[in-house]
């Protein structure tokens, strides 16, 4: 293992013909990603960057056929790749092509299409994507539309930025102080009752909630604006 991780990563490639199309710095650098993201482990898209971006150089290949990536060396642990093309000049010699640069992995991720303000409820029109490293995401960064449609924003959000799950919060469907009916259901039974909520929560939330009646507390799960219903059988009596 020690070794598979610190030696590079060789492709011969003498069958990777990248066709006729005219062959910029952009058709280069993807057919490298391309190259890269098919060989590695957990395939997915990969940016390059040029160490030495020359447009003459690649002007020469521009007009040819039957450009070839020949061979690839990229290193996982430092980014860096040496790659070489062949291809025929205009003359119908063959000729080389050697570029060096860096590449890393990048995930598509939600991001605002625009700023929000503390309090905006994020919807799915606000979202759009982003790439990101791969190396640079963290369990808090959101990852997938779902983990933020809904919620809202607890402080003002950037567009075009990363997402985090400390920004967000589930929306406040029950205030502290609000009084709902709290609901305790048994076999063949349904006992209510009116409670104050002692803290604010959410759709979904565990809270606890004082009997007006009986002054106990209670921990009950919110289901709408004026119901909560108890979790625990054992904290059934504390309804009455």
């Amino acid at each position: 293992m020690k070794n598979i991780i610190r030696t590079s990563l060789f492709l011969a490639m003498a069958s990777a013909t990248l066709g006729s199309a005219p062959a910029g710095a952009t058709t280069l650098k993807q057919a490298i990603a391309d190259a890269i993201s098919a060989r590695m482990p957990a395939p997915g898209r990969y940016e390059v960057t040029l160490a030495s971006p020359d447009v003459t150089l690649d002007e020469r290949v521009s007009l040819q056929n039957g450009r070839k990536l020949e061979r690839l060396n990229y290193n996982p642990a430092n980014q860096a790749f040496q790659a070489t093309f062949v291809y025929r000049n205009d003359l119908g010699n063959e000729e080389r092509l050697a570029l060096a640069g860096t590449a890393w992995a990048v995930i598509a991720v939600p991001a605002l299409v625009q700023d929000v303000a503390a309090g905006d409820t994020v919807s799915s029109a606000s979202l759009g994507t982003i790439e990101v490293p791969a190396s640079r995401t963290t369990a808090s960064m959101i990852t997938a539309p779902d983990m933020v449609v809904g919620q809202v924003a607890r402080r003002a959000v950037r567009a075009n930025t990363p997402l985090f799950a400390m920004d967000f919060a589930k929306p406040v469907m029950v205030r502290k102080g609000d009084t709902v009916t709290i609901v305790a259901e048994m076999p063949g039974i349904r006992i209510s009752a009116q409670g104050k909520a002692m803290t604010n929560g959410g759709k979904g939330d565990v809270i606890t909630f004082m009997n007006t009646s009986s002054r106990r507390s209670v921990d009950a799960r919110i289901v709408d604006a004026g119901t909560a219903v108890i979790t625990a059988p054992a904290q059934t009596a504390s309804i009455n």
